[in-house]
């Protein structure tokens, strides 16, 4: 694993970007032509530009039923995402131009929970690949390649105490899954979804499958 593909990864140890960095392990994966790019990745305010521009497109399309349905995933995050927008998020984005990295790194309000059709939408419009969504009933994961969303049970326990009541079957993390192995949080990859659940986060042990984002063709 180099150095450069796990630091792609780094900004998701601090903020909820998972959607976006399990995009970038496919893509160092899948894209090798997209190597230079993908190593500014890394920089936090390089992170933040890609899913700015990606927001601002939706915006300039009009495509409402996009943007509420990132801004109701957020929200369903509870406090401080409980007053999510797009337009705030972008905003925030803006105004941190001029941060020094660190501070950007220690702002957790860049986070930004998205749903799996937006993944897929993403992966096709910045990345020109066609992608299909898969709801997973337990018990029910292929094993395939693919970014995976990771489910948890209902009444779960989050680090600060609250009870998870996300949208789309209590998602709370996406993954990207290449031969058997995990990459996510900047780490080196895992064995398991169970070894990537256990060492990314304590209160991810019960965590399981309930999406698969397949990355198919060229468009």
């Amino acid at each position: 694993m180099s150095v450069t593909m796990n630091s792609m990864g780094v900004t998701n140890a601090d903020w909820g970007v998972c959607g976006f960095t399990s995009s970038f392990y496919a893509m160092w994966k899948l894209e090798k032509a997209s190597r230079p790019q993908l190593m500014n990745a890394p920089r936090p305010f390089t992170v933040l530009a890609e899913i700015k521009t990606y927001l601002r497109m939706l915006q300039a399309e009009g495509n409402r039923a996009a943007i509420q349905a990132i801004e109701a995933f957020c929200q369903s995050f509870g406090p401080p995402f409980d007053t999510f927008t797009v337009e705030k998020y972008c905003d925030h984005i803006s105004a941190s131009v001029t941060r020094r990295e660190s501070d950007i790194l220690a702002d957790g309000l860049f986070s930004i929970g998205v749903p799996p059709d937006t993944v897929a939408d993403y992966l096709r419009r910045m990345w020109g690949y066609n992608s299909k969504v898969i709801q997973v009933p337990p018990g029910n994961d292929t094993g395939g390649d693919a970014i995976i969303g990771m489910t948890v049970k209902p009444g779960t326990v989050d680090p600060g105490g609250n009870v998870v009541h996300t949208l789309y079957n209590l998602l709370v993390h996406y993954m990207y899954r290449r031969k058997g192995l995990i990459y996510s949080w900047g780490n080196d990859p895992y064995p398991s979804i169970e070894a990537a659940a256990a060492g990314g986060a304590a209160w991810a042990k019960g965590w399981q499958i309930g999406w698969v984002i397949e990355i198919g063709s060229k468009t």
